[in-house]
């Protein structure tokens, strides 16, 4: 509950330093599977690593909480 947009945008609150890629031959998978851990192309589940705000680490798990937020509100994948 206490992770805000600004933690997601600034890298001080979620695991996973890399965004895996899907191969362009393979359906792309629904941004919840990223969330909750895909195994075939190498995710974890998404957690929250430190008290958000207090300390930079590279996150691309933020950028895909964001997807996930921007989808749900748009109604579309």
């Amino acid at each position: 509950e206490r992770v805000q947009i600004a933690h997601l945008m600034n890298h001080t609150a979620i695991n996973m330093h890399y965004v895996n890629g899907v191969p362009a031959n393979k359906k792309m998978p629904k941004i919840t599977e990223f969330l909750n851990g895909n195994s075939e192309y190498g995710y974890e589940p998404l957690k929250v690593i430190n008290t958000p705000g207090t300390k930079f680490q590279y996150s691309g798990g933020g950028f895909i909480i964001l997807e996930h937020l921007i989808e749900a509100m748009a109604e579309q994948s």
